[in-house]
C-alpha cells in the first residue's frame, strides 16, 4: 500500500474506508486514493499471519492505530510509530495502543535527526 506516481489508482490506510481523495506528488501528479483500513486490508484477503507493522504515516498514526485494532488483537504484530509528527503524539499514541490491545511499549530516540523518536511495541 501507497503511494507510486506509476499507479493512478491506489490504497491508503485510516481509521476507516471511505470516498476517493487526491494525493499530489512531488510532480505535480495527481492520483486517486481510496482510504481503508488495515483490518479491511488484511481479513479479506485471509492473510494467516501479520508480524510487523511500521507506522510512519505524517502526523495520522492514531487514524492508522484505530483502523488496525482487530489486526492487532487477532495478530499481535511487533509495532513500530512513529512519535515526532505531533507533539500530543508522545502521549496518545502509547495510550491508544494500550487500550487497543496489550502490549510492552519501547521509546527510542535517534538524535541524529529530527525525526527520531519512535515507539516499539512487543
Amino acid at each position: 500500500m501507497g503511494c507510486s506516481s506509476r499507479i493512478q489508482a491506489t490504497t491508503a490506510v485510516s481509521s476507516e474506508s471511505g470516498a476517493l481523495w487526491t494525493f499530489i506528488n512531488d510532480d505535480d501528479d495527481s492520483v486517486q486514493v481510496k482510504p481503508t483500513t488495515i483490518n479491511e486490508f488484511v481479513f479479506p484477503r485471509n492473510l494467516k499471519n501479520i508480524d510487523f507493522i511500521k507506522l510512519d504515516v505524517e502526523g495520522f498514526e492514531s487514524e492508522v492505530l484505530l483502523g488496525a485494532k482487530e489486526v492487532l488483537q487477532y495478530f499481535h504484530p511487533g509495532l513500530a510509530v512513529a512519535l515526532y509528527h505531533k507533539s500530543r503524539g508522545l502521549l496518545t499514541i502509547p495510550n491508544l495502543i494500550n487500550e487497543l490491545a496489550e502490549y510492552k511499549l519501547f521509546v527510542r530516540s535517534n538524535m541524529d535527526s529530527p525525526y527520531g523518536l519512535n515507539l516499539f511495541c512487543v
